[in-house]
């Protein structure tokens, strides 16, 4: 009963994060026009906020989708956020030199990956048992290959992105 409580309260406290974090990535895109910092910030302000919803459309099963789907939806937008955060770095706090080919790149990967999230072997199956949420992924099926390349893409954006963030 603590457990539903406390994750209930925690809910209710994403639901407002959320309401402000689109709010600031509106801001933010807003006045993007022309500036990589602002732009890649508030992308990833905007994915941060849909994961944010995610997390509570499957939580209150307010949508006819499954929890596949959500889980789903849950690992493309967190991909996402990531991918903006890990641009945003190369242009904060100070400008670096980039070939544009590197940033297309990264944009290609990150698209192959969302694209792999919603192949049928991505997630065998998840479900939402209040107050917790169980994801499957059977590592020894062929399929598990779309599994490790998103969590590698994930491990190494964000292991770059706290490297370039200390260094700077």
């Amino acid at each position: 009963l603590i457990m539903k409580i406390l994750f209930t309260v925690i809910l209710y406290i994403n639901a407002v994060m959320m309401l402000i974090s689109f709010f600031f990535a509106y801001v933010l895109l807003r006045r993007s026009k022309n500036n990589p910092v602002y732009f890649n910030f508030g992308m990833s302000d905007l994915f941060l906020a849909l994961w944010m919803l995610v997390t509570l459309m499957d939580f209150f099963r307010i949508t006819p989708f499954s929890s596949i789907f959500h889980a789903r939806l849950g690992f493309l937008t967190g991909i996402w956020i990531l991918h903006y955060f890990f641009v945003f770095t190369f242009y904060f706090p100070f400008p670096k030199k980039i070939r544009k080919h590197s940033i297309y790149f990264l944009y290609i990967c990150t698209t192959a990956i969302s694209i792999i999230i919603f192949l049928p072997f991505f997630i065998n199956q998840a479900s939402v048992d209040f107050p917790f949420r169980q994801r499957d992924v059977n590592p020894y099926e062929a399929g598990s290959l779309g599994w490790e390349l998103w969590l590698w893409r994930w491990a190494v954006m964000a292991m770059k992105c706290r490297a370039k963030m200390v260094k700077t």
